[in-house]
């Protein structure tokens, strides 16, 4: 085949340069996202029932509903959360199920139970979770000038009817979530004195407005040989219309607006935005699945800039953007491709006899990526994070295919071969060690997609990424190369030109001779060197439960999440008051917050929840150091202003973050009682609590989040003494708490409640103050009606597929030592010597090593896979057995190298593990290749091995640099992808520091012994 294709170099040179235009065309329309789009098997339901308390939401509503979408087929678990006025029930599903199919299911239950729900019950809301469902960035929108709340209202109609329209109408954006919004209501507050004058009662107020307010639609009718449709109208369309209503009572007429102030005001807030400590509205922006992050990017920009200028008086900022890890992989990938070529080209400027090589070497880089570019598109990958890494981790071996073609195609002119037999015999030789090569390294991927959950979905484009970007570099390597090295060389068939002359006295550090040493040593020596290389095995072991395990490595940041709990039933406005306190606090560190207060109106959040006395706050600060001060201040505010409050410093979660990381503590204890479903007494947890705490495991438990409670209760004898109806007093009651609403007012497509209002008073006020008519027109003081209760209560009931449980977060502190078994035993027992609990455990603990036991897993059947690809080219079931044999000590070299850094053994690493056992056994694999070769050309054994280790040094020495030298800058670097890509950098330098001395005499030796007694025991001295 190279014969025939160096004969027509016109031919493979137009054939390429076709492919390479049709991959640049694929290129730019290529989507590019951060994440692949994958479903994520999870569905969260939303419900909401306003001014229903947490003991009757979960009886009422959550209960039933969470019965019937326990039949949902494929659940893994099922638990909600439910507060007063809203719950969320999680569904987890197995890995694999069809989104779609569990999405319809759970409508369909929903539905079901729908029947057995009280009838004003809104139907629950239900999302379904995707990757491509989190926000690309943030925009606040807030007035550059303070103003008063109905001008915050004009800012939220304009963000609804203008802003998050034009933005939405964008090819590229899929959807704009919205939270900040304040909305009007109409009120009527009646003259109290003056409706008791002339003996209006409030259900005759509430009878006239619904009287007004309907629609009796159109007619037909037809007159003479036209048709007409007659229109009637008398829905009420504006405040005037309210005001102007006429009523009648005691023989008098009169208008509402007579005897009751009626006008617009801001609805009462279930939440707020805050966008650097200043009241705005957030409008999250999420990007099509198909679209191009980039192109997103630049027309929202545009956007928002026409939007300054249209609208002066309101500031539009950016914020929480999550496109900058993806501009850092792009960056990443164009500076490798830079770097590494840079580096080949150096290094083989020294080991190679001429300058053209070194640039056919690096010229067939950009070439292979462009092309894979191309496949990309065939195979419908998108350019996202972990595409783009499995490029990058492809680019090193995209290097070595060609050193090794070329070096091979010079030692054949060396052998004074002419120009073109060099190119065919040279090419020829190698290309089956590197379809060999290419197969075992693709052998490692491929097992990715075994690891479970989000995990092996999110590597399916690593795994082809590397594939595709390896086999397209290994027919670069075998058919182009070929034909250009003829090409440049043919008029100069003895490569040596002026600066061939100035290099050719270098030897480059006398690298053969230097070999040829060591190999002698060994040799020599080969008693003690044998089991020093197997003790390594036994290091790797040790350092494998020496090192940290985690889920992903620790990075530095300047961004964190302060959650607030404020553990009182404080209103949205205490709520705001005490967050502007704590922001002014930490004011010196801070560049960005974002907080959310209370309630949020996002309907795509899988975020928990938020109650009225909740805040969360995005924090960014001006350096990464500044984030130690800040967490200091914080535990100082909250010690010593509102020590009964419950917060905690989070890490802000990346896309990356929020796909593969963990919210859990390290153990949850979920209590449950034995003697029926409801909920342990907060008294009994309390006791288990403290007992935790006090116990010898040094263990921290945070606070049980409570709530107080007021609760009236009717007294039904005294009702039918004085002839009050329970339904009078609900509706006074509610009137004077300002939540009586008694219709809607249609104005220019929205609907405005209209709510009978009372002057704002205390709740002692109300009940001391407030009489009520009853049937013969007499005042009964309420007081005498009802009794008071206070009551302490769950802010929050959990349940789960086994009834309502008590979840404790334990975390394990400082005292690592103690065994997670001995913990949980000890737990258990504190749990069970209170009568009737009973508990089980869940947490990271659990969750947190089954990655790692994964990806061990993954390592043995990537090894599985290469034993038998080696063992079908070598034609041999022992020669494989040699090479594997190295991947034990070379990751000893990796563990020891993470260890000295101070990295622990996570995500990344393994990764790193893996990828590295793939790469650096293809130096080995065409070393048996060679020997094998010299041996049935001839050679002796010892003969065999010496003259393949010089032949093969050259291109471990350049492979080997080129992979490292590439990744040594991720050590130095700071910023977040540097930092999460140092464990993998750490991984491959450190197993392919100590592979490379493996591969040059280990593997030799391992040979030797395997064949020393076929053959008379020879002289190992140099010749």
């Amino acid at each position: 085949m190279v014969k025939f294709l160096i004969e027509r170099p016109i031919a493979v040179i137009m054939s390429f340069i076709a492919i390479v235009v049709l991959g640049l065309i694929a290129s730019y329309k290529l989507p590019v996202s951060l994440m692949p789009d994958i479903d994520i098997p999870e569905i969260t339901v939303q419900v909401s029932h306003a001014n229903t308390s947490v003991r009757e939401m979960e009886n009422t509503i959550i209960t039933p509903l969470r019965r019937q979408l326990m039949q949902i087929s494929n659940l893994e678990d099922i638990y909600s959360e439910t507060r007063d006025g809203s719950s969320t029930i999680h569904l987890k599903f197995k890995y694999g199920t069809d989104n779609t199919i569990s999405f319809i299911d759970a409508n369909e239950k929903i539905d079901v139970a729908m029947r057995d729900l009280p009838k004003e019950v809104e139907r629950p809301r239900v999302i379904k979770a995707s990757a491509s469902d989190i926000p690309v960035f943030n925009i606040n929108v807030s007035l550059k000038e303070n103003g008063d709340a109905n001008k915050f209202i004009e800012v939220g109609e304009l963000c609804e009817a203008v802003l998050k329209r034009r933005i939405e109408q964008l090819p590229e954006v899929a959807l704009v979530d919205v939270t900040g919004l304040i909305y009007s209501e109409l009120y009527i507050l009646p003259d109290s004195d003056l409706i008791k004058s002339l003996g209006i009662s409030q259900e005759q107020i509430q009878e006239v407005l619904k009287s007004n307010n309907v629609s009796y639609g159109n007619i037909m009718v037809q007159e003479g040989n036209y048709r007409y449709n007659i229109r009637f109208s008398s829905s009420l369309k504006s405040v005037e219309d309210v005001q102007n209503i006429y009523m009648k009572s005691n023989e008098k007429i009169f208008q509402l607006k007579d005897i009751a102030e009626i006008g617009l005001r801001p609805r009462q807030v279930k939440g707020k935005y805050l966008s650097n400590a200043k009241e705005a509205i957030n409008l999250a922006v999420i990007k099509q699945s198909e679209a191009r992050i980039e192109d997103l990017k630049f027309e929202v920009n545009k956007l928002i800039e026409s939007f300054k200028n249209k609208y002066p008086e309101i500031e539009l900022t950016l914020s929480q953007d999550q496109t900058s890890i993806l501009d850092y992989t792009i960056s990443n990938l164009k500076q490798s491709l830079v770097l590494g070529a840079f580096l080949a080209f150096i290094i083989m400027f020294f080991f190679l006899k001429d300058i053209i090589s070194p640039f056919l070497i690096g010229f067939s880089i950009p070439t292979s990526l462009i092309i894979s570019l191309l496949f990309f598109k065939l195979v419908g990958l998108s350019i996202n994070i972990i595409s783009l890494s499995g490029l990058i981790l492809g680019i090193g071996m995209m290097i070595d295919n060609s050193i090794i073609v070329i070096d091979n195609i010079i030692q054949y002119v060396d052998r004074k071969e002419t120009i073109a037999n060099a190119c065919i015999k040279g090419t020829n030789e190698v290309i089956r060690p590197l379809i060999s090569s290419v197969l075992t390294t693709c052998a490692v991927f491929i097992p990715l997609l075994f690891l479970s959950g989000i995990s092996g979905a999110l590597f399916y484009d690593q795994a082809i990424a590397v594939t595709i970007g390896l086999t397209v570099s290994l027919l670069v390597a075998i058919t182009l190369l070929p034909v250009l090295y003829k090409l440049f060389h043919k008029k100069n068939e003895n490569r040596i030109g002026k600066l061939s002359r100035l290099i050719k006295p270098i030897k480059v550090l006398n690298t053969e001779n230097t070999y040829e040493k060591g190999f002698v040593f060994v040799f020599k020596h080969r008693k003690y060197a044998f089991p020093l290389f197997f003790s390594m095995i036994l290091i790797s072991y040790l350092f494998f439960f020496l090192i940290t395990k985690e889920k992903l490595p620790q990075v530095e940041q300047k961004e964190i999440i302060v959650n607030i709990d404020w553990n009182e039933s404080v209103t949205i406005k205490e709520n705001k008051k005490r967050v502007l306190e704590f922001l002014k606090y930490i004011n010196d560190q801070v560049e960005t917050t974002n907080t959310y207060i209370g309630e949020q109106q996002f309907l795509l959040s899988r975020e928990k929840r938020l109650g009225h006395s909740e805040s969360r706050i995005y924090v960014k600060v001006h350096e990464s150091n500044d984030l130690s001060i800040l967490k200091k201040r914080s535990m100082l505010f909250f010690k010593e202003r509102f020590n009964n409050a419950r917060f905690s410093l989070t890490n802000y979660k990346t896309l990356f973050d929020r796909l593969f990381s963990d919210d859990q503590p390290d153990i949850i204890a979920k209590i449950t009682s034995k003697t029926d479903e409801k909920i342990p007494k907060i008294k009994k947890i309390e006791k288990v609590q403290r007992n935790i705490i006090s116990s010898s495991l040094n263990l921290n438990s945070n606070k049980i989040v409570t709530q107080s409670h007021i609760v009236i209760s009717l007294d039904s004898e005294k009702l039918l003494l004085y002839d009050v109806t329970r339904s009078a007093i609900f509706s006074t009651l509610k009137s004077q708490f300002n939540v009586l609403q008694v219709d809607l007012l249609e104005s220019s497509q929205r609907y405005i409640p209209i709510v009978i209002s009372d002057r704002f008073n205390t709740v002692d006020d109300i009940l001391n103050e407030l009489t009520i008519q009853n049937k013969n027109g007499f005042d009964i003081p309420v007081k005498a009606l009802v009794s008071i209760n206070n009551e302490q209560g769950y802010k929050t009931l959990f349940s789960g597929k086994n009834g309502q449980f008590v979840p404790l977060e334990i975390d394990l502190g400082i005292d690592k030592n103690i065994s997670n078994e001995h913990i949980l035993n000890e737990l258990e027992k504190i749990v069970h010597e209170e009568p009737n609990l009973d508990v089980v455990f869940d947490g990271n603990i659990f969750s947190g090593g089954k990655l790692i036991k994964e990806l061990v897993f993954v390592l043995f059947i990537s090894i599985l896979l290469l034993y038998f690809i080696l063992a079908a080219q070598f034609e041999s079931l022992t020669q494989p057995i040699i090479v594997l044999l190295e991947i034990p000590i070379d990751i000893a070299g990796a563990l020891i190298l993470l260890y000295v850094f101070g990295e622990s053994l996570n995500l990344m690493s393994m990764i790193g593990i893996v990828v590295m056992s793939g790469i650096i056994i293809n130096d080995s694999i065409l070393k048996i290749a060679t020997i094998n070769q010299l041996r049935k050309n001839g050679y002796n054994l010892i003969d065999a091995i010496k003259l393949a280790g010089k032949q093969r040094l050259k291109p471990i020495l350049m492979t080997s640099l080129t992979t490292i030298l590439a990744l040594v800058p991720f050590l130095f670097y700071s910023d977040l992808g540097s930092e999460l890509q140092k464990p993998f950098a750490l991984t491959v330098i450190g197993g392919m520091v100590l592979g490379t001395l493996v591969s040059l005499y280990f593997i030799p030796l391992c040979y030797y012994y395997l064949y020393s007694k076929k053959e008379p025991i020879q002289n190992v001295n140099p010749s």
